[in-house]
């Protein structure tokens, strides 16, 4: 649902889900005074990324939300009576927090509570993630009392988490019929020919491997050990490597089907009769006195 919500850097449109957003919950972020009943905006590590993204935690609720923001040039919102000049749109989707711990429990080098692990001198406010950790059990092993919060990273339960999530990111594809094509010709003109089982994991795996690093992404995929996609159809001859050129074709040369060489003839013999005739003339023409001659001063 469409929100409008406000912060110290001015106002922006905001899609979020249902439950982004509860009935206690105030859509004012920034002047933040109550925590429990307030959003935050945090910047957090993109876990498949060496960059930082925008999140927005529901901080009552426990939940987070990953923020992608849309913009084009000279675009604004109409909202009653109010104009947003900001015309950029931002989407806002559910996240698993583990994706976004993940990354630290790989590279941790001593077991340490995750608040410290989360302790990041470019990213202040990841810490505040620290309670969210129910999700940990599927990828990594618990420590010492659990009021510690204590976590070990274990591959082989991550990896099979992980499975599961592809797998299940498929079904949702397959079920919901989703076309895999690119492009906008595919919303114009749907093929007959249904993507199979394999195209649609491969698909889903390449979604999951998105929020991954490369590293475990690459060994996600020796698990499920896909078979090489389909070869593109081969180019053009034209498009192909330079100094490879399409065969000449020969010009086909299509003349007139009608006959025109016997009225060139009957011309030809028009001008030969012209000839005969101006011929004549001179011949009979001659000995006598030019015109002209008649006018001369004697």
């Amino acid at each position: 649902m469409p929100r409008l919500l406000e912060a110290n850097t001015g106002q922006r449109i905001v899609f979020l889900p249902k439950d982004a957003i509860d009935d206690k919950t105030e859509s004012k972020v920034g002047d933040i005074k109550d925590e429990e009943n307030e959003l935050r905006i945090l910047k957090l590590p993109h876990p498949g990324k060496e960059s930082g993204a925008l999140y927005l935690y529901n901080a009552r609720a426990k939940k987070l939300f990953e923020l992608m923001n849309f913009s084009e040039p000279n675009r604004a919102w109409f909202v009653g009576d109010r104009v947003v000049e900001d015309g950029s749109l931002i989407l806002s989707t559910p996240i698993n927090p583990v994706f976004i711990i993940l990354p630290f429990l790989i590279k941790a080098e001593r077991n340490v509570p995750l608040e410290d692990l989360l302790d990041s001198a470019e990213y202040p406010e990841l810490h505040q993630i620290a309670g969210l950790s129910g999700g940990l059990t599927n990828v990594a092993r618990q420590l010492g009392d659990p009021d510690l919060n204590v976590w070990k990273f274990d591959e082989d339960k991550c990896l099979t988490w992980l499975q599961a999530r592809v797998n299940t990111v498929k079904d949702v594809l397959s079920t919901q019929d989703i076309d895999l094509s690119a492009g906008a010709t595919s919303l114009l003109y749907k093929a007959n020919v249904r993507p199979s089982q394999v195209e649609y994991t491969r698909y889903a795996l390449g979604i999951v491997s998105e929020y991954l690093p490369v590293d475990l992404a690459g060994k996600l995929a020796t698990r499920f050990n896909l078979p090489e996609p389909d070869k593109p159809l081969a180019k053009r001859l034209s498009e192909g490597a330079p100094g490879k050129q399409p065969p000449t074709k020969k010009a086909k040369h299509e003349g007139p089907t009608e006959d025109y060489s016997k009225d060139v003839k009957k011309e030809k013999n028009k001008e030969s009769e012209l000839n005969a005739k101006q011929k004549a003339l001179a011949k009979s023409a001659e000995g006598t006195k030019n015109i002209m001659s008649f006018f001369k001063k004697k």
